[in-house]
């Protein structure tokens, strides 16, 4: 078992390589230093809104990167949506973090890989949420 970052170094460096890029990216919501899931809220410069969060199933890959998942879906949503399904899940969850990402492409900022073929039902609240 590979030892895990601790959230709010994770979210540090997710800020750093989004600064880097160009991009604007601020902490919109503050979670457990250690052990919060991550979220991140990316958010193009024609205000199409995708939400990416942790892959279902292990956290890492065989190599040891962090699993992530496009939550919102293949197509872009908009912005109440996101914001609805955040904070539906902060009342399952209130540890967890959320990175707002704006003018940039969100899903090259993430510290991982993004899983793409997850099981449709991974999650109901994201069904009742984004696949109406």
């Amino acid at each position: 078992m590979q030892p895990r970052l601790k959230s709010e170094l994770r979210v540090q460096a997710i800020l750093r390589r989004a600064t880097t890029t160009g991009a604007f990216a601020s902490i919109a919501r503050r979670g457990h230093a250690a052990a919060g899931a991550v979220f991140v809220k990316s958010v193009s410069a024609d205000r199409d809104v995708r939400v990416f969060g942790p892959a279902p199933g292990p956290g890492t890959d065989e190599a040891g990167q962090p699993r992530w998942t496009c939550v919102s879906g293949t197509d872009p949503i908009l912005d109440a949506d996101a914001e609805a399904y955040l904070a539906r899940y902060a009342k399952a969850d209130p540890d967890f973090w959320v990175i707002e990402i704006e003018a940039g492409n969100g899903e090259a900022c993430l510290d991982g890989v993004i899983v793409e073929d997850v099981p449709i039902q991974t999650d109901p609240l994201i069904d009742q949420v984004f696949r109406r």
